[in-house]
């Protein structure tokens, strides 16, 4: 076989070998699409101490301890006694996906106007590209201004 046969089939072998790896890369990268959060929203219901309307509730999802993947805010709204606030969209800031949601993190902080308790359950609703969703949920949070911020994690409170 001449240097120049020898030298074409091996640039043919490199390029056919190139393109699997890009057809396997693409089908890896469709799956993590499919995978990515398109929407996350909360839902409050008060127990017997509501958050005064003066006091502000800001929200994050996190992954990997630190990275925001979506967040939300509520500020000049009052949440009363033994009631279910309307749903919160939280604004999607960074990537998170299925994998994510098992190392993820809900932190949640209260801006008191003063003093003020507030008790709560909280429910999340994660929605992905694929149109599955997982929900999660946790009972009994108090905040208040001398603990004005919880860390949930998402890892057990799936499907409550």
């Amino acid at each position: 076989m001449s240097r120049a046969h020898f030298a074409g089939v091996l640039i043919l072998a490199l390029a056919l070998s190139s393109c699997a790896h890009r057809t396997g890369s693409t089908t890896s990268g469709t799956n993590q699409t499919s995978q990515r959060l398109t929407t996350a929203t909360l839902t409050f219901r008060t127990l017997e101490d509501g958050k005064d309307a003066k006091s502000a509730v800001s929200v994050q999802l996190v992954r990997n301890g630190n990275e925001l993947g979506a967040e939300a805010t509520s500020s000049c709204t009052e949440f009363d006694d033994r009631s279910t606030a309307a749903p919160l969209v939280m604004t999607l800031r960074g990537p998170f996906n299925k994998q994510d949601a098992r190392e993820g993190q809900l932190r949640l902080r209260l801006t008191p106007d003063g003093n003020d308790t507030w008790t709560f359950n909280v429910g999340l609703t994660l929605r992905f590209a694929d149109e599955s969703q997982q929900n999660y949920s946790w009972s009994t949070i108090r905040l208040d201004e001398k603990a004005p911020e919880r860390t949930l994690v998402l890892a057990g409170a799936e499907g409550q």
